[in-house]
């Protein structure tokens, strides 16, 4: 017979389809890691919790199905146990003496522990590294869930309105901001700088640093394989001093590897007093109406891809939206005129995104894949509409191509990360060539001018409207006069002829 437990996760399982082999990560109290599937999760509350950690247990969760964010909590009600049918120990509640203690003016400077500063360090930056994997599971999860798709969609666009005001960075990097953020509450409005920058501006930092990666340039040395007892494994070539061999291009150049380390640290407009003093004004998330977008801010828009994209830009009647080809050596992009000026934007953006990453794939051999190029032109429509300050949409392109990835071997799939990246790469192509902060604040100017210009030609006022009423022009005053005379003309020739 089935328990209270097994039924509501039966119930549970069924409702919101959940995929009980999806993996999440946990780290114990000595820094490994270890993964467990969502079923084996299930099956260890099942079968070694009491009913009443039981109840707490899908209390939680029941939360996370009413915040669409299922996956989220279920890492959040199950990240305390050890999996070994304990729970991780609470820290002991101090004594009064130990609290007067601690709130002593006195304390005794203690010598600079590198290695404890380091091992800090290090369990900081594996949370924040496993707190942006399970987060972005999670929203890669629930858009492939009908039920919980329509939530996580507009989770998905929240996440893109913020990489809109932080493309300097790298898709990685955003996420891991963004996770962060999200894991302490807080609102992420896309500003963001390191200490040094927010120090220039004469800002006060006031909350510790969100954690991201930074790169580390470093001499590459020569390798090769070589079989051991354990497999394969590459070694570093020595001299015949035993000191290892620089590595050197053709041109007898040495060569450089990159690596990524997360240890740098950025911070967030409200992390710090910019606000308050004044140095920064709080970003508005306003959106210019469909109906002020004007003929000449696009064109401002059109002329400067045509000219920095080497693309033949047309806007003409069309039967469908619009469309991007290459062909003769040439890239061409087609907008529907009959669309207003608002829906020509997105569509424009939306083929000027296809451009870039179809020159991307071309790069990088990668295999054409229409949902995925759909769902990634998309995205890019969007970052570049909230950053032109244009309403727009998303559809559901991203979730169906990862739906499709399912069926693929899990080496040879591809997830949200990889879309993301992809996205983020073409924004960042776009910056280097468009200019976008400037090519942002044009397009606005050129739609404030012509509403100004209009508005001073069309509107009047009262008391000018009036005064033309009833204060005949000189022109009108002659016509009067004219009209007079024939009048009067007229009625003489009238009276004449009666008598």
């Amino acid at each position: 017979m089935q328990n209270n437990f097994s039924n509501w996760a039966d119930k549970l399982i069924e409702t919101n389809q959940l995929n009980l082999k999806d993996t999440l990560t946990f780290r114990k109290q000595d820094g490994t890691t270890f993964k467990k599937s969502i079923g084996e999760i299930f099956d260890f509350v099942n079968e070694k919790l009491k009913p009443a950690s039981q109840e707490k247990f899908m209390k939680n969760v029941d939360e996370g199905v009413a915040t669409g964010n299922i996956v989220g909590y279920i890492y959040g009600a199950s990240k305390k146990y050890d999996f070994d049918g304990k729970v991780q120990e609470k820290k002991e509640e101090q004594t009064p003496a130990q609290k007067q203690q601690t709130n002593s003016t006195f304390t005794r400077k203690e010598p600079f522990d590198k290695s404890a500063w380091a091992k800090d360090h290090e369990e900081k930056a594996e949370r924040a590294k496993q707190i942006t994997i399970n987060q972005f599971v999670a929203l890669e999860t629930n858009l492939k869930n009908p039920k919980t798709q329509a939530k996580a969609q507009q989770e998905f666009n929240e996440f893109l309105s913020q990489m809109s005001r932080s493309y300097e960075y790298s898709a990685n990097n955003v996420m891991l901001i963004s996770a962060q953020l999200r894991d302490r509450g807080l609102e992420n409005t896309g500003i963001v700088k390191s200490q040094a920058d927010w120090e220039k501006m004469g800002v006060k930092v006031r909350q510790e640093g969100l954690i991201i990666l930074t790169p580390t340039k470093a001499i590459a040395y020569e390798r090769e394989k070589v079989a051991t007892e354990n497999g394969e494994k590459w070694i570093y070539k020595l001299d015949d001093e035993g000191k290892k061999i620089p590595k050197l291009n053709e041109k007898g150049e040495q060569e450089y590897v990159t690596y990524f380390n997360m240890d740098g640290k950025v911070f967030t407009a409200q992390m710090t007093d910019a606000y308050e003093s004044g140095k920064l004004q709080r970003p508005s998330n306003d959106k210019i109406p469909a109906n002020a977008i004007t003929n000449e801010a696009i064109d401002v828009v059109c002329a400067k891809i045509a000219n920095e994209l080497g693309v033949d830009l047309n806007i003409r009647p069309l039967e469908k939206d619009s469309y991007f080809k290459y062909e003769d050596k040439k890239y061409e992009i087609h907008i529907n005129a009959n669309l207003s000026n608002e829906e020509q934007f997105n569509a424009l953006m939306r083929e000027v995104g296809s451009k870039i990453l179809h020159t991307q794939d071309t790069f990088n051999n990668k295999d054409y894949n229409e949902a995925r190029r759909k769902g990634e032109a998309e995205s890019f429509a969007y970052i570049l509409a909230e950053k032109f300050g244009v309403e727009a949409k998303t559809s559901n392109y991203i979730a169906e191509y990862l739906k499709a990835e399912e069926a693929k071997p899990a080496d040879k799939r591809e997830d949200i990360k990889d879309v993301l990246t992809d996205v983020m790469k073409a924004v960042q192509y776009a910056d280097y060539k468009l200019n976008l902060d400037k090519l942002a604040a044009d397009f606005k100017n050129a739609t404030a001018q012509t509403q100004s210009e209009t508005q001073s030609s069309s509107e009047k006022s009262y008391d000018e409207a009036f005064k033309e009423i009833i204060t005949p022009s000189e022109e009108v005053k002659e016509e009067v006069k004219i009209e007079a005379k024939n009048t009067e003309t007229t009625a003489k020739k009238n009276a004449h002829k009666q008598k």
